[in-house]
């Protein structure tokens, strides 16, 4: 997980398996002069000036603590110093879990540090593109292989490619071809509705070019004639999941979208629960000795919970915590893996499987009460 020297941003990684590398500013894995990131927004001007996240200069640094046996975590600040050409600073913060589906946590704030509004065009003032970086110059990657759907609505098949269709899905997916050598797909899901953000007549599009393929969503002003405008001093923040898992299925990635828009208020035995960070894409507890102790919950629109990540506040002992789930130990390196911050207290675990109430399948653990020493 890194970022192109000279290039972008928003945090970018692999969208394929990787057997080997070398860090160097030529990645040759993607078949364009201008490769893209995971995931990237765009401001546009009256004047139709595009400008957003993905260019440079740019800044990145390492998120703390430093945990690398659980999490990745990077913040890129765009441009380095000031303001871009539109007026505004866009920070990128991302977290990057390990993990067959990996997750991808994107957190996007595009503020508007002056005294003054900035007004924006009436036709896509805001563009967010939710899935990035895909080669398009061979066959692996092809807008048919692709869906979109709203939890509890409508799905389809299909990716409209270089055309805006009317829509607002939840999550977005994408398979690479039969044949082509690739297994790992790829699915975004939406914390923030374009519409919370005052945008209106809301679209989504896969752009095809002859090098890569992007998927995003974009509106337009809800005031017929006006120009959308970002207050003085304020910030826009959206939230987005990414999902990198091998044979990825349409199920899948709405299951995994509806896991990530209803996150779950567990049920305590041990501590307290803190709530849930979008922006991390984990729960926070507050332990009791050393110990939290909470059964997940599930309801017809979530019946899989594949955010298992944990992060347990007071935890004094330097020793990794232990897991079990109704009173059976977990293996911790394959079940579970765990990191512990010594400097603020705080231990972290993430279950390597997705928890199910019932019986569980393939690549699945049953949950119960789950408890974290």
């Amino acid at each position: 997980m890194g970022a192109i020297p000279g290039y972008g941003g928003a945090n970018i990684a692999m969208w394929y398996e990787v057997d080997g590398c070398t860090v160097g500013p030529t990645q040759t894995s993607l078949d364009t002069t201008s490769p893209s990131d995971l995931a990237h927004d765009y401001t546009q001007s009256p004047s139709n000036n595009f400008v957003g996240s993905e260019n440079s200069p740019y800044t990145e640094v390492q998120m703390g603590p430093s945990i690398p046996s659980f999490r990745a975590g990077m913040q890129a600040t765009v441009p380095s110093t000031g303001v871009d050409t539109n007026g505004f600073v866009h920070t990128v913060t991302t977290y990057v879990y390990p993990g067959n589906p990996g997750f991808i946590v994107d957190r996007f704030d595009i503020t508007n540090p002056s005294s003054s509004p900035i007004l924006l065009s009436p036709t896509q003032p805001l563009q967010f593109w939710t899935i990035s970086g895909l080669e398009q110059a061979n066959s692996t990657w092809a807008a048919a292989n692709g869906g979109y759907g709203t939890l509890g609505g409508s799905s389809v098949q299909g990716l409209p490619p270089n055309s805006a269709t009317p829509g607002a899905p939840d999550y977005f997916y994408i398979n690479p071809a039969s044949g082509s050598g690739v297994s790992d797909g790829i699915s975004a899901a939406l914390a923030t509705n374009l519409s919370t953000l005052g945008l209106a007549n809301l679209q989504i599009e896969a752009l095809v070019g002859p090098n890569r393929l992007k998927i995003g969503v974009f509106g337009d002003n809800s005031v017929a004639g006006q120009d959308y405008s970002v207050p003085a001093g304020t910030t826009i923040t959206f939230y987005l999941l990414q999902t990198i898992g091998r044979n990825l299925t349409s199920a899948q990635a709405e299951s995994i979208a509806a896991d990530y828009l209803n996150p779950d208020t567990p049920t305590m035995t041990t501590g307290s629960f803190d709530g849930f960070s979008e922006g991390q894409g984990l729960y926070t507890f507050t332990g009791s000795g050393n110990t939290v102790t909470f059964t997940p919950t599930f309801s017809s629109t979530v019946q899989e919970r594949w955010l298992d990540v944990y992060a347990v506040d007071g935890y004094t002992s330097t020793s990794l915590p232990t897991v079990s789930i109704g009173g059976v130990a977990l293996t911790e390196g394959t079940q579970y893996i765990a990191a512990v911050d010594t400097t603020d207290h705080v231990a972290y675990v993430k279950l390597m499987e997705p928890l199910v109430p019932g019986t569980p399948g393939t690549g699945q653990l049953q949950s119960g009460p789950i408890t974290i020493s």
